[in-house]
């Protein structure tokens, strides 16, 4: 009846987000002795465990938090992409109309006309230059906000594993094998993983460690560090960091994978590269 009861349990969750299907073991009951000989009394419920790979999951958690990681970094490159391929912002364009107007000018030196559809086009060719410079200050706010939200993300789920830890030590204390609870503190470890890449460490007592970055706990046993949004003075303008802790320590650099890790990578790599080399063509032109 109760491996009947655990087989129901697994059909009835089969749609449940990071539920582990669940086996009952059992074990021979004593048997008791009869006369100079032992009558078997059958089997009992020894446990019902979860089947459960900690490697597979560590490898899931991994590949996620890379996954996601790419996947924010396309988003931001493809935007960048799409400006400046669009042909009605596209700086090309802007130089090619700009360079035919200055030809048509030393052709025809005396023309009024053609001076002023030179200065136009130039100043057409500063609007180009502007609104580009423009539309990529809007993508780096993008980021700014994304890596608020994750950070508003990461304290509610670091909350929620320290509840479980907490939850599971007192259980395992107890003699009780707390599965569902350990399904969703690995579920909450997972959608973690979303977001930054974690590293897990578990304790003798059932509870774990989660660490983030280079080793900086984010959550530890019945403990956990709060993240926050602070402001980077380092840039001009100040942009939104990542601070660790009450003393609020930037971390920006040092965190990867995940939601988070996308979007720094897209701001160094695509947004700040693609800002450089617009502004030495912009000095290069004004030259």
């Amino acid at each position: 009846q109760n491996a009947l009861a655990t087989t129901s349990n697994n059909i009835s969750n089969v749609n449940t987000a990071g539920y582990s299907r669940q086996r009952t073991d059992q074990g021979t009951q004593p048997a008791n002795f009869e006369g100079g000989y032992y009558i078997g009394n059958g089997v009992g419920v020894t446990g019902v465990d979860r089947i459960f790979n900690q490697f597979l999951v560590n490898q899931l958690r991994t590949y996620t938090s890379a996954e996601s990681q790419q996947d924010g970094f396309l988003t931001f490159s493809k935007q960048v992409d799409d400006l400046l391929g669009s042909s009605s912002l596209s700086i090309s364009g802007g130089l090619e109309a700009f360079f035919n107007s200055v030809q048509e000018v030393a052709n025809d030196p005396t023309s009024i006309a053609a001076r002023q559809v030179m200065l136009t086009q130039g100043d057409l060719l500063a609007n180009r230059f502007n609104t580009m410079d423009s539309q990529l200050g809007e993508l780096d706010r993008q980021i700014d906000n994304t890596l608020s939200a994750s950070v508003k993300d990461i304290n509610v789920l670091s909350q929620g594993i320290k509840d479980l830890n907490q939850s599971i030590s007192e259980s395992l204390a107890a003699g009780y094998n707390p599965n569902d609870l350990l399904d969703k503190r690995d579920k909450l470890i997972g959608d973690l993983s979303e977001l930054v890449s974690v590293n897990v460490v578990e304790q003798d007592n059932g509870a774990v460690n989660v660490f983030i970055g280079n080793g900086q706990g984010l959550v530890v046993g019945n403990s956990r560090v709060e993240l926050s949004t602070i402001a980077d003075n380092s840039t001009n303008p100040p942009r939104t960091a990542i601070g660790y802790g009450p003393s609020q320590i930037n971390i920006t650099q040092q965190l990867s994978g995940g939601e988070i890790g996308g979007a720094i990578l897209a701001r160094t790599d695509v947004v700040d590269s693609t800002r450089a080399e617009l502004d030495v063509l912009a000095e290069s032109i004004v030259t």
